[in-house]
């Protein structure tokens, strides 16, 4: 069975490469526009400050998926929250409950570290998108994006 477990920037940097690849040909919308290029210093520097909550799923020493998510206090609410930035699982990968375990330790690890509320953006027509209604999630938000 894969194990899920917390990572740091420095082992997803080294790991999450060929995932990256696999996730951003899958759903990146302006392909032009979004090239795989994390900045890694930025990722650290959350980390430093107790904002980034990643998870991994592993086989052994295998990098199967990921979920990272942004721990941030909300701005004009006084409410400590966490925001999906990246989650993703190999398609080889998808069949069984290993995708439904990863949203599920986010949620939990994210509740104790004190956030109220998890925000999972979602591309329409995703199993992502269809996934969150059944698991008690409502739309909060509509983003909507245009190329400058």
């Amino acid at each position: 069975m894969a194990e899920i477990r917390r990572v740091s920037v420095d082992e997803m940097r080294t790991r999450a490469a060929a995932l990256f690849a696999e996730h951003w040909a899958e759903i990146a919308t302006h392909k032009h526009l979004m090239q795989v290029k994390p900045d890694w210093a930025r990722y650290e520097e959350l980390e430093l400050r107790g904002m980034l909550l990643a998870l991994a799923a592993f086989e052994g020493e295998n990098m199967l998926g990921y979920s990272v998510s942004l721990m941030v206090r909300h701005p004009h609410y006084d409410m400590a929250m966490a925001i999906n930035d990246l989650l993703f699982l190999a398609k080889a990968r998808r069949q069984g409950s290993l995708g439904l375990r990863l949203i599920r330790e986010t949620e939990q690890t994210a509740r104790a570290l004190g956030a109220k509320l998890l925000l999972w953006p979602a591309k329409e027509r995703t199993n992502l998108a269809e996934l969150c209604p059944r698991l008690g999630y409502r739309v909060q938000d509509i983003v909507f994006s245009k190329e400058l």
